[in-house]
This record gives structure tokens, C-alpha cells and sequence, in this order.
């Protein structure tokens, strides 16, 4: 029986087993047969790199044969400011991007980090790559009918405008160098309503997030399966507040993940505000139908230095976890870090760190409580000594494991009630027993929201 006679539909499938193996194996087979070549273009060119300017190989391609790039479906870019008095082979250099661009007619996946300018010593001005030769290039590619997942980072004053015009936006990824500014003149106004089904956001995209969000219909909210937020600030804990409460009003959230992460010493107090706010506000971890997994991490090492464990990390779980029921979470994972005066040579090293007493006993009543937690059934909880750097000197590896051990002993002695639920995993968060139990637990669905930003 020739090739040829086979249905095409099993031939793509021979086609798409061979791509789970190597790119070498998907060159050969479209060696082989007519039949296979189509299908071997479909995932030897899926993927595609532009690192300042295109690549010779991408150069070949325009030349001979542009209509191969109509195969790319996920793309990463690396671009730079450019100059806003270009020379001529720059010109042409951003001419071949706009080429390369208006050629991806079926891209899924984008991201796109702005390095800056090349040469920041020079002193000369410049300009973000969308606003110069390639802003028309740009305009198409971010309104491509397929595009789904977009991830963003280091721009300053990216216009809303862009991701607005994406019709078919389900995932978003803003990174921590990135910010949002409004452009009266544009309309700002989604294109199509979003149904975005994860976004993630740290830092200043997260901080400014809401110069994006304002003009969106609250359809935005209604598929949101996977929220993971890093917080530096107060303003963008207020916004991670306010989507999550959004979010919970159409109950689809799934996965949350909350890292509160105080940048330099001047932001000490990060956490101490944010809890603040959430006391005066009211506000707090909504209950969340569908929500299965969630994770939660509190760095206090620039709050004020203690061997205790503070109280505001206690304080802060019990109300970020534990004021609310949560009828189908499984998963709960939280890490909390703080600082630890500097060391001496008389350091008692199997000295308690952890206080039982103060805060963990209302954060056990909670978590073992089956009528508010009836699905719950593995815990991880993680503390983390930030030590000074000199006093790290003073410590061997056998001291570390014996501050490790003890630090373990406290935190699972803390939980008597909720260990003693039937079936209930509770573990260090890093311990392999846990780490295994969370990924067999977290469904493909969850694991989905990861895959798309594999460029």
C-alpha cells in the first residue's frame, strides 16, 4: 500500500506523533513523502524567535518562500528602542520585522519584552519599537483574529489600545517591568468582549493594571479560571483585591496565587498596610465555588528583624484563607518568610522560631473545619529564616538542618486539629511528599494555563 493511498487524516496523525520526538525527526519525514510535507512545515515552523532583528533563516524565508511564516503560532520577541534618527539599515532592519509580522496570519501566542535602548550611554533619544517604523505591524499583529495568550514586559506607558484590540484574548501575562498609560485620542474600548480564562500580573503591570481594566465589560471576569498576582505595592494589592471580588462574582476561579514580595527596605511595611487595608476595607478572599488550589506567600524579611515568626504573618493567613469557606479547595499552599536579627556566637540554634500560641490556633480551627473545608486534603506550609548575610557565615550546614528540623516540628505541632482530618496530607510546602500530592491534585486544566507561554 503507497502513502499516497492512506486517508491524510492518519498520516497528520503519524505526522504529529513524530513531532512529540525531535525536530530532526519532523526534517526527515518530510523528506519521505509529498504527503507528510505540509504537515512537517505545520510544526517544524510553529515556533518563532526575533531577537532585536530576524534571524538569516528568517531572511531565507522571506525571500523564498514568506508563506511559511502563515505556520507560526507562537512567537517570542526581543526588541530594543529605537533611535528616533535612524539609519538607513536600521530602516531596513525594522522593514524585514513589519514583513515578518504581517506574514504571521494564524499566531496564537506572543511575548514581547522590550530591552530598552541599545546603547544608553549615547545619550540620543528614542522611541518604543510600536510607535516608530513598525506601528502599523504592530497594530495587525496584536488585532490577529487567533491571537488567545499575550505576555508583556518592559514597557513603560504601553497603550491600553493594543491589547484592546485583541478579539480573542483569553490569557494575559504582564510582567513586572511593564506599565499602562490611556491615550484620549484612541478609543480604549475592548474591540470584542473578553473572556479571558487566566491572567497574571506582577508589579508595576499589576500596579497600573487598572488603566487597562476600567473600560472592560464585567464579562472579562466570567471565564477566569487562574489568578497568580506578585504584590509590591499597596496599589497593586487594592487591584488584586478588587478582580479577585470581581472574579468571584461569576464563580469560575479555579487557581489562586497571591505572592506578597516587598521590593527594597522602603517598602518594609508592604505587608503590614496591605493587611490594614483588607481590615478597614473589609475585604478579603471571597468564597470562591469552583476555587481548588490555592497559594499564598508573605515576605516579611525587611519587616522588623525577630527569631519569632511575626504576628502579622499569622494575622495575615488567618484572614486572607480563613474568614471564608471555601467548599472545593484541595490545595492549599503557603509560604511566609521574615528576617532574623544578626547572630552571635552564643546563638542557640534549637531556640523556638515559631510560636505556637500566638495566631496559628484560629488558623487551625479554620483549616479543620470539614463544614467549611470539606474537600481539603493537603496543607503545605513553608517558613523561611531570612538570616543577614554575615550571620549566614556563622552557621554550618548541620546547624541550617537543625534550624530546618525545628522549624518543622513547631509548625506541625501548630496544627494538631488539622492534621488529625482524615486523609489530610500536611507538610512542609517544599517536602517531595507534598510537591507530588500537588501536582497529582492540580488538574490538566490548571497545568494548560503554563503550556501557552512555552515559546
Amino acid at each position: 500500500m503507497s502513502m499516497g493511498s492512506l486517508p491524510q487524516e492518519i498520516l497528520d496523525r503519524i505526522t504529529d506523533e513524530a513531532a512529540d520526538e525531535s525536530l530532526i525527526t519532523l526534517k526527515r519525514l518530510s523528506l519521505t513523502s509529498q504527503c507528510f510535507l505540509e504537515r512537517c512545515r505545520f510544526h517544524i515552523f510553529s515556533r518563532h524567535l526575533i531577537s532585536h532583528f530576524i534571524s538569516a533563516k528568517a531572511h531565507r524565508i522571506l525571500k523564498h518562500k514568506p508563506s511559511l511564516f502563515s505556520n507560526v503560532r507562537k512567537m517570542r520577541m526581543w526588541v530594543y528602542e529605537d533611535p528616533l534618527e535612524e539609519t538607513e539599515d536600521h530602516r531596513w532592519e525594522l522593514e524585514q520585522i513589519s514583513r515578518v509580522l504581517h506574514k504571521l496570519t494564524n499566531l496564537e501566542t506572543l511575548s514581547i519584552l522590550n530591552m530598552g535602548a541599545v546603547d544608553r550611554s549615547s545619550g540620543s533619544q528614542t522611541q518604543a519599537i510600536y510607535l516608530g517604523h513598525c506601528k502599523d505591524a504592530f497594530s495587525r499583529l496584536f488585532a490577529s483574529p487567533k491571537l488567545a495568550n499575550i505576555e508583556i514586559d518592559g514597557f513603560n506607558n504601553f497603550p491600553v489600545h493594543f491589547l484592546h484590540s485583541s478579539p480573542c484574548l483569553q490569557s494575559l501575562n504582564l510582567r513586572d517591568k511593564l506599565s499602562f498609560a490611556e491615550n484620549p485620542q484612541v478609543d480604549s474600548e475592548p474591540k470584542a468582549p473578553w473572556r479571558l480564562t487566566s491572567l497574571i500580573a506582577e508589579d508595576k503591570g499589576l500596579t497600573t493594571i487598572h488603566h487597562l481594566l476600567k473600560s472592560c465589560t464585567n464579562s472579562i471576569y466570567a471565564n477566569l479560571a487562574n489568578l497568580q498576582f506578585t504584590i509590591k505595592t499597596v496599589q497593586s494589592h487594592t487591584n488584586a483585591m478588587l478582580i479577585i471580588n470581581n472574579a468571584a462574582e461569576y464563580s469560575a476561579l479555579e487557581m489562586l496565587d497571591l505572592h506578597y514580595y516587598p521590593p527594597f527596605a522602603s517598602d518594609s511595611d508592604l505587608v503590614y498596610r496591605s493587611y490594614d487595608e483588607l481590615v478597614i476595607s473589609g475585604r478579603t478572599i471571597p468564597t470562591l465555588p469552583f476555587l481548588h488550589y490555592v497559594k499564598l506567600s508573605i515576605d516579611l524579611a525587611l519587616h522588623r528583624p525577630s527569631f519569632v515568626v511575626p504576628d502579622l504573618a499569622a494575622n495575615m493567613i488567618a484572614r486572607m484563607l480563613c474568614t471564608n469557606p471555601q467548599p472545593s479547595l484541595k490545595v492549599a499552599h503557603v509560604r511566609f518568610a521574615w528576617g532574623t536579627p544578626p547572630i552571635g556566637p552564643g546563638f542557640n540554634k534549637e531556640q523556638a522560631f515559631i510560636d505556637g500560641k500566638r495566631g496559628w490556633g484560629s488558623i487551625d480551627d479554620a483549616l479543620s473545619d470539614t463544614t467549611r473545608f470539606p474537600k481539603l486534603c493537603a496543607i503545605g506550609m513553608t517558613p523561611v529564616h531570612v538570616f543577614p548575610h554575615r550571620s549566614l557565615d556563622l552557621l554550618s550546614n548541620q546547624d541550617m538542618a537543625v534550624i530546618w528540623s525545628g522549624s518543622k516540628a513547631a509548625i506541625i505541632a501548630a496544627f494538631p486539629q488539622t492534621r488529625a482530618r482524615e486523609g489530610m496530607m500536611f507538610e512542609r510546602g517544599y517536602d517531595s511528599h507534598f510537591v507530588e500530592a500537588e501536582r497529582r491534585i492540580l488538574s490538566e486544566r490548571h497545568k494548560t494555563h503554563y503550556a501557552c507561554w512555552r515559546v
